[in-house]
């Protein structure tokens, strides 16, 4: 872990001891004793060493304070919730919670979000009161007629005005993968605004590529500062990548200063509109019925507890797995793509790492075959490698059961009714066939748990997947060819195959 890195997670760790120890003050009326301290001793060990992982893990070390946003104060309440939960059970595990009143977790996980999003707030009102220059209140963002994948240049003011601007206003139109640090004393590896700095502007084209092996197709390079600000290495790494490629690159210096020509849009044209290109249609009222529908929160509220619980239960596990990917592979232990999400929003989607470097030693390209070591092959029949998965499901990126989510050049807009619920861990079509099925098959699988979804499905879906990790995927083409009718019936697609990518679904023998 790098320095600074390690200096923010260390600075967290103290603001939770302190946090805790407040606890036990405002606890017993702000009387503090040796005794006391003594007996509440463990509970504050096992909160300090919990924090460390957990902290870690969602990577609030790797947020820039002087730039701390909602997301990042947001994702600290759940923090300081899972470092409480984890310290009170462990300590229950061992203790039996002997000499902890009951109000103190609910006391400590306060001051703990208090401390954390406190200081994040005193940096990023110092940082902006000691600005030098003003800057404007609003920026232009670049108008775009369909959705683009951006990559940012220049950790600014500017950077920042653009990504609320975008996010505002151009939420359909742009989409920003992420940042590159401008000088070399600029942070990376951390995050800005909630998105990843993933390096230099010199490192401009393997950046590129790397995000492509991740899903994630850049196609514009916006410069969120002016050209001539930028090093001769880090311009001549954007010249020799434009010229080596198809990306578009812009400037808002000089869209905001230099020039006042904005493109025009069609107002009769509705962006991302595409519904007669869509395979399951699914009516309107048909819709709001089943987004409606009580069951949805109540699955959530399982999925919370059951994360928080799973969490912990294969805590150790996790460390194991891990400390094998560390020895085997090497580091990082943990890979991850862009996958869509709930409505197709897309999240990180994090696995143990599988595959070792894409590259040999010389710089050759290397087979998938040699990549995946015996470990690796391991880790996937066991799905142990989807363990860090329970985090997105504590979050809310993910559910236990749902649709599995899938590469974005693998979500098809044809397919987009499947993304009407979150994605899962496993799903009607992992049971029933998983890899062995077509993209179509699958579709149909997961749109037909989209309008059936109950709890007792869930369950059969959950029991179904045991059998399926120890014994392998089985095609179950009788279920395939019923949920097909099934849809057919209620008007959801045509079972005739018209208008299906690849020619309709795959009869079955």
């Amino acid at each position: 872990m790098p320095r600074h890195l390690l200096k923010l997670l260390i600075i967290d760790v103290i603001l939770v001891f302190f946090a805790t120890i407040a606890a036990i003050v405002l606890r017993d009326n702000l009387e503090l004793s040796w005794r006391r301290l003594s007996d509440l001793a463990p509970y504050i060990l096992v909160c300090v060493v919990a924090s460390v992982p957990v902290l870690a893990l969602f990577g609030l070390n790797r947020s820039l304070w002087r730039f701390s946003s909602m997301s990042d104060y947001l994702k600290i309440v759940t923090v300081s919730i899972v470092i409480v939960f984890t310290t009170f059970v462990f300590d229950f595990m061992f203790s039996r919670l002997e000499f902890i009143p009951r109000s103190l977790p609910f006391i400590q996980a306060l001051l703990i979000i208090f401390a954390l999003v406190g200081a994040r707030v005193v940096v990023r009102l110092h940082h902006h009161s000691h600005r030098v220059r003003p800057v404007p209140d609003v920026v232009v963002p670049i108008v775009n007629r369909d959705a683009r994948m951006v990559l940012l240049v220049g950790l600014t003011r500017l950077a920042e005005l653009y990504l609320r601007a975008a996010q505002d206003y151009a939420a359909d139109q742009v989409e920003v993968a992420g940042l590159l640090a401008v000088e070399g004393g600029e942070p990376h590896g951390e995050s800005f605004q909630g998105l990843p700095v993933f390096g230099r502007v010199e490192d401009c084209a393997e950046i590129v590529e790397k995000l492509r092996i991740h899903g994630i197709v850049v196609d514009r390079i916006v410069l969120a500062m002016p050209l001539r600000m930028l090093t001769k290495a880090a311009r001549r790494a954007l010249d020799d990548l434009e010229e080596a490629s198809e990306l578009e690159f812009d400037s808002l210096c000089d869209r905001i200063f230099d020039r006042n020509d904005v493109e025009e849009s069609d107002d009769d044209e509705v962006p991302g509109t595409v519904a007669d290109e869509r395979l399951f249609r699914i009516d309107p009222d048909v819709r709001a019925a089943v987004m409606s529908r009580p069951y949805w929160r109540i699955k959530r509220l399982i999925d919370i507890v059951g994360a928080m619980v799973l969490l912990v239960v294969f805590a150790v596990p996790s460390i194991v797995v891990g400390f094998v990917v560390l020895v085997d592979i090497g580091t990082p232990i943990t890979f991850w793509q862009r996958r869509p999400g709930l409505f197709g929003r897309p999240f990180r989607l994090f696995k143990f790492r599988t595959m070792r470097d894409a590259r040999d030693e010389e710089g050759n390209l290397a087979p998938d075959s040699h990549r995946l070591s015996a470990v690796g092959r391991f880790l996937r029949r066991t799905r142990l490698d989807e363990l860090p998965q329970l985090y997105h499901i504590l979050v809310g990126d993910m559910s236990f059961v749902g649709p599995r989510p899938l590469l974005p050049v693998d979500q098809s807009e044809a397919f987009s009714a499947r993304l009407l619920v979150r994605p899962g861990l496993t799903g009607w079509a992992q049971v029933q066939g998983g890899r062995e099925i077509s993209a179509v098959d699958k579709a149909a699988l997961d749109v037909w748990y989209v309008l059936n979804a109950s709890l007792l499905l869930d369950i059969e879906i959950v029991l179904r997947t045991i059998p399926m990790v120890l014994v392998g995927e089985r095609l179950n083409t009788r279920e395939i060819d019923r949920v097909w009718d099934d849809l057919a019936a209620s008007g959801v697609c045509d079972r005739d195959g018209a208008g299906l990518p690849n020619g309709g679904p795959v009869p079955s023998a």
